[in-house]
């Protein structure tokens, strides 16, 4: 889960949970790296952020709106980010992979196998994530 706090402007103010580890616990699974290779390493991280929102293209999405604040603290990190509005695919309902002709969830389930990072930003409904969210667990279990 990511939490952020879009008053502050720095990326400490992203918080992980279950997820958070130390540099000193990092390095301690890691090969030894000089600092150049590790400013290499950290260039070459790819985020990939599915932003689960009702609202097909151009619409304005509040989702996505959010989402951009974590790309620009990713910006600062170096990391590549790539926005994908997952109700502009065609993502059949299912639970495989490839769910047959005409469905579009390969080309984003591709994307996703590229990045290092993987974000669900999502709306939140009653209390719950959106249709397009859920479709997007349901085809990942699948995978």
């Amino acid at each position: 889960m990511i939490a952020v706090d879009p008053d502050r402007s720095s990326p400490s103010s992203i918080s992980c949970t279950n997820a958070v580890r130390s540099e000193s616990e990092v390095e301690l699974r890691t090969p030894a790296l000089s600092p150049n290779q590790k400013s290499e390493a950290m260039t070459q991280l790819t985020a990939a952020f599915l932003n689960c929102t009702l609202k097909p293209s151009p619409a304005v999405s509040n989702t996505e709106t959010l989402a951009n604040k974590v790309i620009e603290w990713f910006d600062q990190l170096e990391v590549t980010s790539e926005m994908i509005r997952v109700v502009d695919y065609n993502v059949k309902p299912g639970a495989t992979s490839d769910e047959g002709d005409g469905d579009e969830w390969p080309l984003i389930l591709d994307k996703i196998k590229r990045s290092d990072i993987i974000i669900i930003a999502t709306p939140i409904w009653f209390g719950l994530r959106s249709s397009v969210a859920q479709r997007v667990i349901e085809r990942l279990d699948g995978t």
